[in-house]
Order: structure tokens, then sequence, then C-alpha cells
């Protein structure tokens, strides 16, 4: 038995029908290849863009000259001491900048240390070459070398005599201090001369009461010195 199979015929109607897909499928294509380069026109306008953006900035900066921005001194803290100390800022110019005092000392951090009481005229140069100066004087403190630690503190947050430190009149190293309670166990311990106690152990507030401090370092001749001694803690 033979199977019957439909045709249908090639009339005027399917022609136009399959000639409208094609003109539809050209123009998505026309569509989507317009947008590439539309796209391609954009990143390269960008980059263009950013290029001559990168080459202004970089105008800009080289046009701004080299300036000394601030120039500070640090006293030498008491009379058998040397630990002045300048330093020196600037903007500007081409950096990294060196910062030297002329026939002493160049060097790349901005804190020039151990320094003797004097006038010093102080450089800063650029990586160009170009370079500011300033001078600035090192005074020194006559007063007797030493550390000295309070009696007594009150860490009840007005503000004032809240934190147990020691105030620091030499040139020291290797510094270290020890606060026990009155049973022998450590409370606080620090290697930091400007970080002090709080009155807190651990999480707890410590009581009022009298503490054992023991405090080392060596001194600007380099000498080990102890200190002890007892502090009240006020609530």
């Amino acid at each position: 038995m033979k199977r019957k199979t439909s045709q249908v015929p090639l009339n005027q109607f399917n022609c136009a029908r399959f000639i409208d897909l094609t003109n539809v499928r050209l123009s998505f294509l026309l569509l989507l290849i317009f947008s590439c380069l539309t796209i391609i026109h954009q990143v390269s306008d960008a980059q263009k863009i950013s290029r001559t953006d990168d080459l202004f900035a970089k105008d800009i900066e080289d046009t701004i000259p080299l300036m000394l921005v601030n120039l500070v001194s640090i006293n030498i803290r008491c009379s058998e001491s040397k630990d002045g100390q300048i330093i020196m800022s600037a903007s500007g110019g081409k950096p990294p900048y060196t910062y030297s005092i002329p026939g002493y000392i160049v060097q790349s951090d901005s804190v020039i240390k151990h320094l003797e009481a004097a006038k010093y005229n102080c450089r800063i140069t650029d990586s160009k070459g170009d370079y500011v100066e300033g001078i600035i004087t090192v005074k020194k403190e006559w007063r007797y070398c030493s550390i000295f630690v309070p009696s007594a503190f009150s860490p009840n947050g007005d503000g004032l005599n809240d934190i147990f430190r020691v105030k620091i009149q030499d040139d020291i190293s290797q510094f270290h201090m020890l606060i026990y309670d009155r049973w022998g166990h450590l409370v606080f311990e620090s290697h930091d001369p400007t970080k002090g106690w709080d009155g807190t152990h651990g999480s707890l507030q410590a009581p009022a009461n009298t503490y054992l401090w023991t405090v080392t370092y060596l001194d600007n001749k380099k000498q080990d010195t102890k200190q002890q001694g007892v502090l009240t803690l006020v609530r």
C-alpha cells in the first residue's frame, strides 16, 4: 500500500514569506555587526581619553615645583643626651625625595635623628636633582637625664591622670616596664615607653590598691639602668 505524501505548492505566498524571513535575518545580522563596531569604537575612544588624561596628569605633575612644606625640630631631652631630631616634608617635583644636611648626612627617611644642639641647613632633593632648603635650630633642655615615674593615678575616665606612664627625659632604648599586684602577679607589661597602664587586668578593672613597678632600659650612655617603686591606684 503506497503512503500518500502531501506537497505544498510553491506559490507566490510561500515565496514572499521566505523572502521576508531572509530579510529579517539579514537585518538582524547587520544590526549585530553595527552594534559590535559601535562598541569597539567606544572602547577605542575610552582608551584614547584615558591615555590623554594620564598624559595631562603627568604634565601637571611635572609642572608643580618642588616645595618645602614643613620643617620641625625636636629638642634634645636632657643635658647629657644626643637625641635631637629634624623632621622634613615636601611636595611637588618628582618623587622619591632624599633628605639631607649637606656635609653631614643624606638619607631616604624624612626624620634625621641623633643630632647635637646646633643650627642646621636642611635640604630636600627630588629624583630630577631639584632641591629646596631651610634652616632650623635644635636646642638642648639643660636638665638631669632620667625617667620620672608618678606615685599614683586614678583611672576613672575623667581625662585627668587616667593612665600610669613614665615621663622620659633621656635618650633611652630597650625600655621594659613591669607592674605587679601585692601578691606578685603580673598585671601589666610594656616595651613601649609611650604606652601606659589604664588600670585594667585582662577585661576587668584592677582594684584600688598599691602596686609594684619595675622599669629597665639603656640610658644615653648605653648603660643598663633599673628603677623600681610603688604606685597607688585610686578609684
